[in-house]
């Protein structure tokens, strides 16, 4: 709405280029994580690997990317990677398991986004921000 009371219309500016799902790429990533908050309290690097995650995720959420890979598309160094994993983790966003006991590489998998927004609630039961 604008300030007037009217509705604003939208306007297509590339109507050639609309976005549109195509092939098996599943990416998605879910609006809650801007309108609740979330992404105030990630920092540039956690939300750097959580877009990273959604991209190359499968239909369910998982991906099986090595932390080297990782890093390495985004430019992070592997102590930046691990806070930001650590962050999101911890955050309760995603889920980790290893390959194998002494793995350092395993599945993630992009959760859904907790209730609540941030402040409300963190897997530590921390209250954070």
């Amino acid at each position: 709405m604008s300030t007037s009371g009217e509705k604003r219309r939208e306007v297509v500016v590339e109507q050639d280029r609309v976005r549109r799902p195509q092939g098996t790429a599943f990416g998605w990533i879910d609006a809650r994580l801007k309108n609740e908050g979330w992404l105030g309290v990630l920092g540039p690097e956690a939300v750097a690997v959580y877009t990273f995650l959604c991209l190359a995720a499968n239909h369910q959420g998982v991906s099986w990317y090595t932390r080297a890979r990782i890093g390495g598309e985004l430019g992070l160094s592997d102590g930046e990677l691990l806070e930001a994993l650590d962050r999101l983790e911890g955050l309760d966003l995603v889920a980790y398991k290893p390959f194998s006991t002494y793995a350092v590489d395993g599945w993630r998998q992009v959760l859904t986004v907790p209730p609540g927004g941030p402040r409300a609630w963190s897997r530590t039961g921390r209250v954070v921000g």
